[in-house]
């Protein structure tokens, strides 16, 4: 299902650094029409990596402006690393599609390379109203709703009034005489990776709004928060790498994922990882998903198809479009109730159960996050159709191997049939990607079984929730 999507417009702005001082006009521009704009002396964090921030904002970006003038024109070196990204991914782009837009500050000449493309004189009211139109061409090429309203020659003001772009100034860098603006969240999509464009923005349907939970999203929502509301704080919030939760019907379970989850309520995250089973029939070891959004009934949350591009390229992951697996699903309307708005994550369904796949996604997942802010999330269950009795004898000796921290003896558990998860081996691999990314002890915070709720003690499902802590 194709879905046209209410976000903002990203942009990449490009500018010489003799220029500083004419492009703060574009952003006071972008700034007075109520437009987000983002300073890196704001923004960016000290000790961050600027480089690994301006090349997450190049892939995520919608769309890219370089600003032009005589100066920069004319220096050595002004085709640098990130011009020709641009102009690169410019040209993977189908024909129409508006995603190069150079702007002149001055009268100048428009170096050869950027000739194909139609400029605009920022230094002229026209040539501001034809940028606003330009990208709102953009914006309805790539399925965003009406990010802004169209600006007519008369009238300025309504630019941007009822949504924003960001933008953030990025540091200049090594020999490179540039500066950037950009955004810095990573939501670049896979497709631009393999050389291929979707015209708009898709987001997988929900798979079992309205069975394993509440289609409607006040009373989904008010579900949630009753069952956050409910929850002890056992740990530091700040002190949570990972935590585990169950995977079924909201009735059944949410109380108890709700307790694993609820530790962590209220933080933001830089990289949230939820890693789960996939159990149909496919041949790869890893899957995750093409699309660039799951669809709940609270909105959508976005894949951050950044990260899942660099793990791609250490892990072979095959992507699939409408998938049938819901356990990642299952995890989000109280993600989504949890964290603040806007969260992305990095999905991942495991098929390989083997500790060699156990070790090389664990090892691949924490050296992607290891210096970001993150939270680690495994989807499972415990046993299935036992009865109460059986049950709790092997969740129990599941639970105490993954509170032993030991994600071999977590897969040597569920091989000698001492206790059993339907995500073994996504809890194995979450359990070794939180020991490299500094976690040292699993808590156990929340244990029960759908017999608790329904009555039905003679085959029920187990429900941990653990969470893996500094």
């Amino acid at each position: 299902m194709t879905d046209r999507y209410r976000r903002p417009l990203r942009l990449f702005i490009s500018y010489a650094h003799v220029d500083r001082n004419t492009v703060q006009k574009v952003y006071r521009f972008l700034r007075d029409k109520k437009i987000e704009v983002w300073l890196d002396d704001e923004n960016l964090i000290a000790g961050q990596d600027w480089r690994t921030e301006i090349e997450k904002a190049l892939y995520s970006s919608d769309a890219v402006i370089v600003c032009l003038s005589k100066i920069s024109v004319a220096k050595e070196g002004f085709v640098q690393k990130e011009f020709k990204f641009a102009l690169d991914k410019a040209l993977e782009m189908p024909e129409g599609r508006i995603f190069l837009i150079p702007i002149r500050l001055e009268e100048c000449e428009v170096p050869l390379s950027l000739n194909r493309y139609q400029w605009v004189d920022f230094f002229n009211k026209d040539g501001r109203r034809k940028l606003v139109r330009s990208l709102n061409r953009t914006a309805s090429q790539i399925g965003l709703l009406d990010p802004f309203p169209a600006v007519s020659s008369n009238s300025q003001d309504n630019l941007l009034s009822r949504k924003r772009v960001s933008t953030v100034v990025a540091h200049e860098g090594g020999e490179s005489n540039f500066q950037t603006h950009s955004t810095i969240s990573p939501q670049n999509t896979v497709q631009e990776e393999r050389h291929t464009f979707k015209k708009y923005f898709e987001a997988r349907t929900s798979r079992v709004a309205g069975t394993f939970y509440s289609s409607n999203p006040t009373q989904l929502a008010n579900f949630i928060d009753e069952e956050f509301n409910k929850v002890i704080q056992k740990v530091s919030k700040e002190n949570v790498v990972g935590l585990l939760m169950p995977n079924a019907g909201a009735t059944y379970c949410w109380n108890i994922a709700a307790k694993s989850i609820g530790q962590v309520r209220g933080i933001e995250y830089d990289a949230i990882t939820v890693i789960s089973q996939f159990t149909s029939p496919h041949p790869a070891p890893l899957y995750s998903s093409e699309h660039d959004a799951y669809s709940t009934p609270l909105g959508n949350v976005e894949i951050d198809s950044y990260l899942l591009r660099k793990l791609m390229n250490n892990l072979e992951i095959k992507l699939l479009s409408n998938d049938p697996e819901h356990s990642i699903e299952l995890t989000l309307p109280l993600l989504q109730r949890a964290l603040p708005q806007g969260l992305r994550i990095l999905p991942i369904m495991m098929r390989d159960y083997s500790y060699n796949m156990v070790q090389s996604l664990g090892q691949a997942v924490a050296e992607l996050l290891v210096k970001r802010k993150s939270l680690l999330v495994v989807s499972s269950c415990l046993s299935h159709f036992y009865d109460a009795y059986h049950a709790i004898e092997y969740d129990r000796n599941m639970l105490d191997a993954i509170v032993g921290f030991d994600p071999q003896n977590v897969l040597e558990t569920e091989k000698t049939g001492r206790g059993f998860a339907n995500g073994v081996g996504p809890i194995a691999a979450t359990i070794y990607a939180s020991k490299l990314l500094g976690a040292k002890q699993a808590i156990e915070v929340g244990y029960g079984h759908s017999g608790m709720i329904t009555g039905d003690n003679s085959s029920v499902v187990g429900y941990g929730a653990v969470v893996f802590v500094r």
